[in-house]
């Protein structure tokens, strides 16, 4: 396994603990999110994050989007 491949893991585990002892307000109580994938780059100097609200949550995907751009700060600060 490749080095940025085992970073992006790592990422992932971390942001779901993140998202749902931190992050889950008010805001985005009743839903569940998916990260799908965390592509981390070569240099391990950034990563992509693929995340989506599940099926049947009360925000649409839009709505869920803007949020969690809104959090992405104290997500970055607790990661």
């Amino acid at each position: 396994m490749s080095r940025p491949l085992k970073v992006g893991e790592a990422i992932k585990r971390a942001l779901t603990d993140i998202i749902k002892e931190e992050v889950l307000g008010p805001d985005l109580e009743g839903t569940s999110v998916i990260i799908s994938e965390v592509k981390a780059t070569p240099d391990l100097k950034s990563a992509f994050v693929y995340i989506l609200p599940m099926i049947g949550s009360k925000l649409n995907t839009t709505n869920f989007l803007v949020l969690m751009n809104n959090y992405t700060p104290k997500i970055r600060k607790l990661l």
